[in-house]
């Protein structure tokens, strides 16, 4: 039997589900919370470092940026994202990403119930663009850390829950069912896997595996493919492990005005 969706591209999509944000243990009306996220290879060498700034009301994320920079500290990439409320898909931002090295970006457009994607692979391939409509099963980007934050408490609760959704990857001009179980939950820590809902397409394309902390919700580390692609725009395999106050101070701070200078891409929420 043929898979609809090359493996190589499949693999690629699910790549992008490489998750760029986390929640302060006690959010105020207002909060921001920096941290930093090390990515290592198999060998332990550092791949890329991310650092991250996410604004709060409430229970709501309202922005999620990120820079990826090198193992020299020399910043490649951003993806900036926007959480507009309310919308028929609370998990699927606004958000542009771009890895300047590459010529490679994509972003997502909000306009009333519907998504509009643009992707450039900088391979010389043709743009992709797509029009979707706002669901609430679907999520995009950084969307879908923030689901599963919302619901880590059905995953402590009941071993056996199972969480599904729609990823959208604008890259792939593609939607693939997501599954979400539970691993393990070690000591206040919850481990998840997150893979594709379907056997078949689970025969072939790579699992993720992301924990938390169940007191503070924060994203302790993640293991799996990356979307950062190596010079070769192969998908390589990282852990991630996350740093928040002090040391995350230590690697680096995002400044207020986190807006990428001379970016090709721009975000629209609403009309």
């Amino acid at each position: 039997m043929r898979l609809p969706v090359p493996v190589p591209v499949l693999r690629r999509g699910l790549a992008l589900l490489l998750l760029a944000a986390a929640a302060p243990p006690s959010p105020a009306a207002e909060a921001v919370e920096t941290f930093t996220g090390i990515a290592r290879l198999a060998d332990g060498s550092v791949y890329y470092v991310e650092r991250h700034r996410v604004e709060w009301r409430g229970e709501r994320p309202v922005t999620s940026f990120t820079r990826y920079s090198d193992a020299a500290g020399q910043s490649f990439g951003e993806m900036d994202s926007r959480f507009p409320a309310p919308t028929p898909a609370p998990y699927t931002p606004a958000y542009r990403f771009e890895d300047r090295r590459l010529g490679r970006s994509d972003q997502l457009q909000i306009h009333g119930d519907r998504a509009e994607t643009r992707a450039i692979a900088g391979d010389g391939s043709p743009e992709k663009s797509g029009n979707y409509a706002l669901v609430p099963d679907l999520v995009s980007g950084q969307g879908l850390h923030f689901l599963l934050r919302a619901r880590l408490a059905a995953f402590v609760d009941d071993p056996g829950f199972e969480l599904h959704a729609r990823l959208l990857i604008p890259l792939d001009a593609a939607i693939y069912p997501l599954r979400v179980r539970r691993l393990a939950l070690d000591d206040g820590r919850l481990t998840l896997r997150i893979d594709i809902d379907h056997w078949l397409y689970r025969l072939f394309a790579p699992h993720m595996d992301i924990a938390y902390d169940v007191r503070s919700r924060r994203l302790l580390w993640y293991e799996g493919p990356t979307h950062i692609l190596d010079a070769l725009r192969a998908v390589r395999t990282v852990r991630i492990d996350y740093r928040y106050g002090s040391e995350a101070a230590a690697a680096g701070a995002i400044p207020d005005h986190h807006a990428a200078a001379g970016s090709t891409t721009s975000i629209a929420i609403g009309r």
